[in-house]
């Protein structure tokens, strides 16, 4: 199966609120829209067709410290390594952000509010 993962690609509150349901979690419609502009980024995963099966956000406190949080998977997709590869793709994303030029653990103080680019898909 195709999975197509990509770093700060475009993920609805809705998306979001119905990928945490389908795992028993609980969700607050709002979240999503309200967290965004706070992460340093995300990692989204989609089938072919588009549906989100898999999210991680990489939250920031603006300065030197990000750590990975809301690590999500539908449960039908669990056990094939997306979350461990949703976790992976993290870091180079993190370094490609718009201003960050670091290129070590630390983490830049930039803005980023436009998606860098993209993975391609990969099979999973």
């Amino acid at each position: 199966m195709e999975i197509d993962y990509r770093w700060r690609a475009e993920a609805s509150d809705d998306e979001l609120v119905s990928l945490t349901l389908s795992h028993g979690g609980t969700a607050e419609p709002g979240w999503w829209d309200r967290v965004r502009a706070h992460s340093l980024g995300w990692v989204t995963a989609r089938l072919p067709g588009g549906a989100l099966i898999g999210f991680v956000n990489v939250a920031w406190d603006g300065g030197d410290h990000a750590f990975l949080l809301d690590t999500k998977v539908r449960p039908d997709h669990q056990h094939r390594g997306i979350g461990t590869e949703l976790a992976r793709r993290r870091p180079p994303g993190a370094r490609a952000a718009p201003g960050c030029t670091s290129t070590s653990s630390r983490t830049c103080a930039a803005s980023t509010s436009t998606p860098a680019a993209s993975a391609p898909p990969t099979r999973a």
